[in-house]
């Protein structure tokens, strides 16, 4: 959220997953990273090259948006992607994320406190 109270709108950031933690992670960390931060992910892999005798990259390039829904998503082959958004519609989602974020940031805070003192408190007695 630092990113996010400092105006940033986008991450982009590379990456080359293999063919094991490529199906399972690339797509979910970028999703997740969109959300936790409230802003767009740009992820660029290398495209997929099985002929190269080395490593193996999952591909799979994409862009996902503050709700962490994938808005362009390349293959494993080269490929240039774009994605587009109106500023309303971004506006508008980052303002009721923050919104919702900061509610449930701020219970589950003061959740988690309360149930580590009243542990804290039993350990000790």
């Amino acid at each position: 959220m630092l990113l996010r109270q400092n105006n940033c709108k986008l991450i982009v950031y590379p990456g080359a997953f293999n063919m094991v933690t490529g199906p399972a992670h690339w797509e979910l960390l970028q999703r997740g990273r969109a959300v936790d931060n409230q802003l767009f992910v740009a992820a660029c892999s290398p495209a997929r090259n099985e002929n190269s005798g080395g490593y193996v990259a999952w591909g799979h390039s994409s862009i996902v948006n503050p709700w962490g829904n994938v808005i362009a998503k390349a293959g494993s082959k080269e490929e240039i992607i774009h994605g587009t958004h109106s500023r309303t519609h971004s506006l508008m989602l980052t303002h009721s994320l923050m919104l919702t974020h900061s509610c449930l940031l701020t219970h589950s805070l003061t959740h988690l406190l309360t149930f580590f003192f009243r542990h804290v408190e039993f350990a000790r007695g």
